[in-house]
């Protein structure tokens, strides 16, 4: 879903949600969590096709990081003395909600 509608591989998933160490779970994980993704979804909300997943993208999904990106190009297309620039940048802030997928634990996410 990170991948902003782009196919993905089961690799590239594997690569972003588990260290190389845990291979085992790996392979078994994208299946499973392709699963848990689709139950409150449509089953066809997540597409295999040519040995890739991806998003329908003819679904209406919003993603949070999507949002705040609009909403900081849009400030800064702002001049400094606009007076809607701190709303914009307020509104992005407050889109924070969280770690992202917390439930995941990922060497490359260490602080």
């Amino acid at each position: 879903m990170t991948y902003h509608g782009r196919p993905v591989t089961k690799d590239e998933i594997i690569a972003a949600l588990w260290s190389e160490d845990d291979v085992t779970r790996a392979e078994s994980g994208p299946k499973f969590n392709l699963s848990r993704a689709r139950r409150p979804l449509s089953q066809d909300s997540i597409a295999y096709e040519g040995g890739k997943y991806r998003l329908d993208p003819h679904s209406d999904f919003e993603f949070d990081v999507t949002r705040f990106g609009d909403l900081l190009r849009a400030a800064d297309r702002l001049s400094e003395d606009a007076a809607l620039k701190p709303r914009y940048i307020e509104q992005a802030v407050n889109l924070y909600s969280g770690d992202f997928l917390p439930e995941f634990y990922s060497e490359l996410c260490e602080e």
